[in-house]
């Protein structure tokens, strides 16, 4: 589900369609962007990395999307966090 009010571009956005029993996405684009690759998929896909790292998302300590460090994850216990929300 995504809001894009502005000249924004919503992308590479993801859900668990099992935790939230719903298997469509929806979108509603009021602006002048663009709401593209929306992704339900199940737990499991969720808390792998892989998953996230192949649609652009740049992790702490791999490089192949950057340096930025915007993302960590628990693999195979949880969803990605944002790297200030590392529990270290």
């Amino acid at each position: 589900m995504g809001y894009n009010k502005s000249i924004t571009t919503i992308l590479s956005s993801f859900w668990d369609i099992q935790t939230t029993n719903q298997a469509d996405g929806i979108g509603l684009n009021e602006g002048e962007g663009n709401t593209i690759n929306i992704f339900g998929l199940i737990s499991v896909q969720m808390m792998q990395q892989a998953t996230f790292t192949e649609k652009g998302w740049d992790f702490v300590s791999e490089m192949e999307n950057g340096t930025e460090d915007i993302w960590w994850i628990l693999e195979g216990r949880d969803y990605p966090r944002l790297w200030w929300e590392d529990s270290n």
